[in-house]
């Protein structure tokens, strides 16, 4: 083919592409925001565009949409800027097949004829190194660009005359600024891509910074101490109150050594077993992160992170905003109560909280003022259930959730710790059991140690051996440090009185003492560690 005409192909295309689309792109900003209401849009959405700003947007661009003095005119709009107002400021729903696939023909929406201009355009790009183009093809591409360009208010007319008229000495700069569009929307591809991946990065290790505890070694090891057999009086409880629409949170009481732990324990083994855990906690006052409301909360938002399907997004999108979580309440709702509600799903999951008495700093426990106040508010599928000591603090602040409390002469209660010494002790008279649960009053941690002495030592419970039976928990305790006193009478006497004087502070003293106390104490006494753990345990 004579390499003229096919130049010249090429250059009626391109000029075709060029000034026909950059009509189509400034008169589909006029459909949606009008020359006269323009400057006032752009005033409006000056936020939105201030953050693509060097960016996407150019100093020179920049300019011209809020020029020093005067009115911004779309006239001077040249095609990338107007691309970048359509996708940001106009709400324009992306085409069906998305902004990077030809759609399909039955998508006739703007922003669908728009994106064909915009692929139209990367085909003749594509011919950019030859510049030209044979009959066939141009008789191809003619029409098939025609057709968005006229649905989006090109007259025919027009087209049809530029398709006949003589090429002007213009032609050239027609290809250069093909070229110089194509190049600028590359640009403006690679950054968005580099905006995002700066933002996926900078949210992401805001959720990984997030406070996040683990309690494996601490389920394990209470789950070990669970009795196979034992509650079912109290999963019946726990599995109907789940799958119920009744009050969202339980709280159950009891007293110490009751096992309180060991239930929340092995609470979180099933229903994590059964992909309905969203989170847990084990407070503990000895820890001062583990009684920390603030650090609570970012570690349950951190587990839900991988444990609630869509959790991460939500609460990404969310920390984006740069939210203040200065105060408790704030920390609660952006953390928790915003992003499980932007959640669509019915299907219920399960919080554990144990040991909440424990959760109070200075005599005052924010994390339960937190609860009676607002985990009420959370979504109707968050279950949460919390074991505590049946305190005062904490009758008086959760009254109106309804605590439910085992007492220590429940007969179910008293009949799961029957079966444990049972289990543990299969060759026990019937009266002896009954002699050891009378002595257990209540105390599931009374029947563990009880059990634990006498399979170490071999014996049973005969009538000689009732010195092996401490009257309760605090009979246990009490025996255990006589045994200690008379391990302590074989110390050197320097030794002996230091670890007095060190035992003599911990009993009298009325709060925790600092744990730098006791790693110096510790620190004191390495010397006779050994013995010392020896008659502890």
């Amino acid at each position: 083919m004579d390499p003229l005409k096919a130049k010249a192909n090429y250059s009626r295309v391109c000029h075709l592409l060029v000034d026909k689309g950059g009509d189509v792109l400034r008169n589909a900003l006029h459909a949606v925001h009008p020359p006269s209401t323009l400057a006032s849009v752009l005033n409006a959405n000056r936020a939105t565009l201030q953050s693509i700003r060097y960016s996407v947007i150019k100093a020179s661009q920049w300019d011209l949409l809020f020029p020093r003095s005067g009115s911004p005119d779309s006239n001077n709009f040249d095609i990338t800027l107007l691309t970048v107002l359509l996708r940001n400021i106009c709400g324009l729903s992306a085409p069906a097949t998305g902004w990077n696939v030809m759609p399909p023909v039955s998508d006739t929406s703007i922003s669908a004829n728009i994106l064909r201009v915009k692929m139209f355009r990367n085909e003749v790009y594509g011919h950019i190194p030859t510049a030209g183009l044979d009959d066939v093809t141009f008789e191809t591409l003619w029409p098939e660009i025609s057709v968005p360009l006229v649905k989006l208010g090109i007259p025919q007319n027009d087209i049809d005359e530029l398709k006949v008229a003589p090429l002007s000495p213009e032609e050239e700069s027609y290809i250069e600024r093909l070229k110089e569009w194509k190049q600028q929307e590359d640009d403006f591809k690679i950054e968005v891509i580099k905006l995002r991946k700066t933002f996926e990065n900078v949210h992401l290790s805001h959720v990984e910074q997030l406070a996040k505890f683990n309690f494996t070694g601490k389920i394990r090891d209470l789950c070990r101490k669970f009795q196979d057999g034992t509650r079912k009086w109290l999963f019946d409880k726990l599995s109907s109150w789940f799958g119920s629409d009744e009050s969202r949170v339980l709280i159950l009481t009891a007293g110490p050594g009751v096992g309180k732990s060991v239930l929340s324990a092995k609470l979180c083994e099933l229903f994590r077993e059964r992909g309905q855990l969203a989170a847990h906690h084990f407070c503990d006052f000895r820890n001062s992160d583990y009684s920390n409301a603030q650090r609570i909360l970012q570690s349950l938002a951190s587990q839900m992170c991988d444990n609630v399907e869509g959790f991460r997004d939500k609460l990404t999108e969310i920390l984006r905003r740069e939210h203040s979580r200065d105060s408790l309440s704030d920390a609660f709702r952006v953390l928790l109560n915003d992003p499980l509600h932007a959640l669509d799903r019915h299907d219920p999951m399960l919080i554990i909280v144990d040991a909440l008495d424990e959760s109070k700093t200075d005599e005052k426990s924010e994390l339960l003022e937190l609860i009676s106040e607002k985990f009420c508010e959370l979504p109707d599928w968050i279950k949460i259930f919390i074991s505590s000591r049946p305190e005062l603090q904490v009758r008086k602040i959760l009254e109106h959730l309804h605590p439910w409390e085992i007492r220590p002469d429940d007969k179910e209660h008293n009949h799961d710790i029957e079966l444990f010494v049972r289990h543990s002790l299969p060759n026990l008279h019937y009266y002896r059991i009954r002699s050891v649960i009378s002595k257990c009053e209540g105390s599931f941690l009374y029947a563990y140690y009880l059990v634990s002495e006498l399979r170490e030592k071999g014996v049973g419970i005969e009538p000689d051996r009732s010195d092996y039976i401490s009257n309760g928990i605090s009979g246990y305790y009490e025996k255990q440090f006589k045994r200690l006193d008379i391990g302590l009478k074989h110390f050197k006497q320097d030794t002996s009185c230091l670890l007095n004087s060190f035992i003599n502070v911990v009993a009298v003293s009325k709060e925790p003492l600092p744990i730098k106390f006791f790693s110096h104490a510790w620190v004191s006494l390495k010397t006779n560690l050994k013995y010392v753990k020896r008659f502890l345990t």
